[in-house]
C-alpha cells in the first residue's frame, strides 16, 4: 500500500514539475519574442516546430516563423499572456498583441487562445484559436480593416495578400498604414 502511495504521490508530483517548467518555457519564449533576441527565442522551438490556426497550418517550421518574426519586428509588436490551462504537456494561454499596425490605425490589440505543446523542453507546436468572446471582440477590427483596405484598394489597387507576412511586406504595409493616417 505504501508504494502504491508513493507511486501516485511520484506521479503527481513529476506531472506538477513539468508543468511548472512548461510554463517557464513559454515564460521565456514570451520574454525573448518581446526583446526581440532572436537567436535565443528560435532555440526555445523544437527542430519540428508548426503553428496552427485551429486546423490549419500557418507555419510549418522554424524558417516560415522567422520571416513571420521579422514582420513582428517590423511592427515593433509585443505579446502578453494570460495563462488559462497548464498540463504535461501543454500551456494554453489568451494572447494579446500590441502592434504598430494596431496602434497607428487605432484598432485594439489582437487576442486570441493559443496552446504551446512542448517536447523535451522546446516548443514543438503552438496552436492558435478563437476564445469565448472572440467574434464580438474581433469584429470592430475587422470593420477597421476592412476601411483601411478598401482605402488601399481604391488608392492604390493593393489587396491585403500583396504583403507578405515578412520584413520587406511589413515595411510595404506600415509605409500604406501612415499613408492611410494621414488622410483620416
Amino acid at each position: 500500500m505504501k508504494k502504491t502511495y508513493l507511486l501516485i504521490f511520484s506521479y503527481f508530483l513529476f506531472i506538477g514539475c513539468n508543468s511548472q517548467s512548461n510554463v517557464q518555457v513559454v515564460n521565456e519564449f514570451i520574454k525573448l519574442y518581446n526583446d526581440k533576441d532572436s537567436l535565443k527565442t528560435f532555440d526555445i522551438l523544437h527542430k519540428n516546430f508548426v503553428e496552427l490556426w485551429e486546423k490549419d497550418t500557418v507555419i510549418n517550421n522554424k524558417t516560415n516563423y522567422s520571416k513571420n518574426y521579422s514582420w513582428g519586428k517590423v511592427m515593433n509588436d509585443l505579446e502578453v499572456i494570460e495563462i488559462i490551462k497548464i498540463d504535461s504537456n501543454f500551456v494554453e494561454t489568451i494572447s494579446t498583441y500590441y502592434s504598430d499596425r494596431d496602434k497607428i490605425l487605432d484598432i485594439s490589440p489582437y487576442k486570441s487562445k493559443r496552446v504551446y505543446e512542448i517536447k523535451n523542453g522546446k516548443i514543438i507546436k503552438i496552436i492558435g484559436g478563437e476564445f469565448d468572446g472572440y467574434l464580438e471582440y474581433d469584429e470592430p477590427r475587422r470593420k477597421q480593416y476592412q476601411a483601411f483596405f478598401k482605402w488601399l484598394s481604391e488608392n492604390y489597387d493593393l489587396e491585403p495578400s500583396d504583403f507578405t507576412f515578412d520584413k520587406n511586406g511589413a515595411e510595404k504595409l506600415k509605409e500604406r498604414i501612415i499613408q492611410y493616417k494621414k488622410t483620416k
